[in-house]
């Protein structure tokens, strides 16, 4: 609420100690994921360097090639059954920024992966259900469902397959790597890749409810929508007409109706 109300007060929040997210994530880490990180502050301080600067470009860029082909996906399938489906927002979400999420930081799905987006979707959105009584402390095995929904997450790939990758994160490799180097256990590398997709996975449930509310205040959707189709008619008229228009994220901050959108700011891909 303080920062809501006083957004300057963010980075003096940050510096407050008693406000330091450390022991959170401990607890998570041990209660929910069942793992400890070794050295985890000098870890998480060099990992997030992979998520910044001109990482943060070139993921950006991977995410929406991803998007691109699952918007593609989705329209062949939609093609295949004379041109209409219905279905829902939230199935629609996860079949595209769901599985583009996944394959940006874990790469594409090979055949045979058990770890394949819509099978860990699904098996996600019921663990999720069960995860502040895990993250309170409540042993798992009270909760039949969850369990079972592990069982399938915990499925992915050992950490010398995922360093042989080469469409996996520069996030996911180094921190593989680092506790790799640091003795940390296949089993714990698994704990934190399943961390860092519940942060994902609650990205996608947050552009999930922009996108509905948008759809919901028609007004807020059209004024969006033009703010959106003027930045691209500018820049495609210095550009050829085959061409795409690209928009770099400091030209996407400018723009005054997206930029209240934050705390998601990927919608903007679904957009165009």
């Amino acid at each position: 609420m303080t920062i809501i109300n006083d957004p300057h007060s963010y980075e003096r929040m940050c510096k407050e100690k008693n406000f330091d997210f450390d022991p959170i994530q401990r607890q998570v880490n041990h209660n929910v994921f069942s793992f400890e990180l070794f050295d985890a502050k000098k870890m998480i301080t060099e990992a997030s360097k992979k998520v910044k600067g001109t990482f943060l470009h070139a993921n950006m860029r991977n995410f929406a090639q991803h998007l691109d082909q699952t918007l593609a996906d989705v329209t062949s399938d939609v093609e295949s059954v004379d041109g209409w489906c219905r279905d829902g927002l939230r199935s629609f979400g996860s079949r595209t920024m769901f599985r583009s999420i996944f394959r940006s930081i874990f790469g594409k799905e090979r055949s045979g992966d058990v770890f394949e987006p819509m099978t860990v979707y699904r098996n996600f959105d019921v663990f999720h259900k069960y995860f502040n009584f895990l993250w309170l402390g409540l042993p798992i095995k009270l909760f039949p469902s969850a369990c079972k929904a592990l069982d399938v997450l915990i499925q992915m790939p050992n950490s010398e397959d995922i360093l042989s990758r080469d469409d996996v994160s520069d996030y996911i490799k180094y921190s593989t790597q680092f506790m790799l180097e640091h003795g940390q256990s296949e089993s714990d590398i698994i704990g934190h890749n399943l961390v860092f997709l519940h942060v994902n996975y609650n990205t996608f449930r947050v552009s999930y409810w922009l996108i509905y509310y948008l759809m919901q205040h028609r007004e807020a959707y059209d004024a969006l929508m033009n703010e959106v189709d003027a930045v691209i008619k500018d820049k495609l008229q210095y550009t050829d007409a085959d061409e795409s228009a690209e928009l770099t994220l400091a030209e996407l901050d400018l723009l005054p109706i997206l930029s209240k959108l934050r705390s998601c700011t990927l919608i903007v891909c679904y957009i165009i």
